[in-house]
């Protein structure tokens, strides 16, 4: 794709994300928090690992079923056994919808098990899964052998909490410690998750793209059960990729509540970043997959998370972060022989 008409796309798409996500939180629910300054953070964490594997099991419960013509999709609940740093927990604790993990898990009608099993982790705002299940659909007909497992993240679809105003805002609207905890809590949900499916597959594989892919990533900085990590339209410096973002208005609005108009915003998210922590897996178990173009992802950060992971599978497509859409083909083509290669042999 020309970069003038993948600059048009990618112009257009965050206007569109902008404008529907325009409602900024209200900051009363988190006044208690809201204004902890950067050594204030730095000291709830100094001493506690700031992302953990779960190894425990959990009780799930299916809450619904479906099916089409060829598919089978079954949405499964169970409690997220993440525990909140202390300054966070009772204002975690009026949050009860976000007190379970939601996924739906996507099989051909054919069969009861498969070999190989697929963790999605989805993007910032995401309302549903429409568009996606119909690509999963198309992968799982192609290969009967396939589970998909469509996750929900904090605060996002059933986990939205009442009074947010959209599906996932509070992920980044709403202040530093809670931002921080959403992505600790997100990492935690999807470790638990492959302990809850671990024995039912030979092989797992994770990833997910935007805000998936920056899950996916500090989940291989504890967690190296998966035996594919696939790191999407992600970099290694998640609070820049913030302080820039335009998809999220209120995160803006409110940085003058956040900083005092005094503090450097990405240092109150240090604890989020990439390179502060350590791979916990092998450079061939990672696929790091970017747009040349991405005005939301700084490619040049995206290096630095390759360099990181000494990423085996390096993916580039000519097109920026809604762009994707229109190169996903090979984009696909590449994913599947990665996963041939490292995951079927």
């Amino acid at each position: 794709m020309h970069k003038i008409f993948s600059d048009l796309i990618e112009n257009a798409g965050t206007s569109f994300f902008s404008l529907a996500n325009k409602k900024a939180t209200n900051q009363n629910t988190f006044n208690k928090i809201n204004k902890l300054n950067a050594k204030q953070i730095t000291n709830i964490y100094q001493n506690i690992k700031v992302f953990n594997s779960y190894l425990a099991t959990s009780k799930v419960d299916l809450i619904k079923t479906n099916e089409t013509k060829n598919i089978k999709y079954k949405t499964y609940k169970t409690k997220s056994l993440y525990e909140p740093v202390a300054n966070f927990s009772s204002i975690y604790n009026e949050l009860v919808e976000n007190h379970y993990l939601y996924y739906d898990l996507l099989r051909h009608k054919s069969v009861n098990t498969t070999d190989l099993a697929i963790i999605y982790i989805h993007g910032f705002s995401m309302r549903n899964y429409g568009r996606e299940y119909k690509l999963f659909s198309k992968l799982i007909n192609s290969n009967k052998d396939l589970s998909v497992y469509a996750t929900q993240l904090p605060y996002h679809m059933n986990r939205s909490p009442l009074n947010q105003p959209y599906s996932g805002a509070y992920t980044f609207d709403s202040c530093p410690l809670c931002s921080i905890e959403a992505i600790r809590q997100a990492v935690h949900d999807i470790s638990q998750l492959i302990s809850i499916i671990k024995n039912k597959h030979k092989k797992i594989i994770v990833g997910g793209f935007s805000l998936g892919g920056y899950v996916t990533s500090l989940l291989a900085t504890c967690d190296n059960r998966a035996d594919l990590y696939i790191v999407g339209q992600a970099d290694s410096d998640l609070p820049t990729c913030m302080n820039d973002t335009p998809v999220c208005p209120g995160l803006q609005k409110n940085k003058s509540i956040w900083t005092n108009n005094k503090e450097n915003f990405q240092s109150l998210y240090e604890p989020l970043n990439l390179l502060k922590h350590k791979p916990a897996v092998k450079g061939s178990k990672v696929v790091s997959v970017a747009g040349k173009y991405d005005k939301l992802i700084n490619y040049n950060t995206v290096l630095k998370l390759r360099k990181f992971f000494n990423s085996k599978y390096n993916i580039d497509y000519k097109a920026g972060h809604i762009g994707f859409l229109l190169e996903a083909k090979p984009v696909l083509s590449k994913l599947i022989d990665a996963i041939e290669h490292e995951v079927k042999n």
